[in-house]
């Protein structure tokens, strides 16, 4: 019995690359809207970050986390976080009207530390 494994069929980069067109549309993994998805993900994951590193920095400045929650280092990532969450959601709704709402959460969030003075 050999050992070695047979790479066409086990690597899904070296099947999708010989695969015809119509195999990338019934994949497991839905490939086309996957960059946009990535953005609202990414959107989260910033929010959190920001979240947590604040959460610990309050800590250890001995500062209540609302007082650190209105730092202007913590505000500039959460508004920059806000506003990828609301770009994904805005490219991946289905109906009009949610991506109509979407994009104006999107705009909201951008134009709102420009209003109060912040650089993006």
């Amino acid at each position: 019995m050999s050992l070695l494994l047979n790479v066409d069929k086990i690597c899904p980069i070296h099947f999708f690359s010989k695969a015809p067109p119509f195999i990338l549309d019934r994949a497991m993994i839905p490939w086309r809207p996957l960059p946009f998805n990535s953005l609202w993900i990414l959107g989260l994951a910033v929010l959190l970050a920001d979240t947590g590193f604040h959460y610990w920095l309050a800590q250890e400045d001995g500062r209540p986390l609302g007082q650190q929650l209105r730092d202007h280092g913590f505000q500039h990532y959460a508004w920059l976080g806000l506003a990828f969450v609301g770009a994904g959601l805005a490219v991946t709704s289905g109906r009009w009207w949610e991506a109509l709402l979407w994009s104006l959460f999107t705009l909201f969030t951008i134009m709102s530390p420009l209003k109060k003075g912040h650089r993006v």
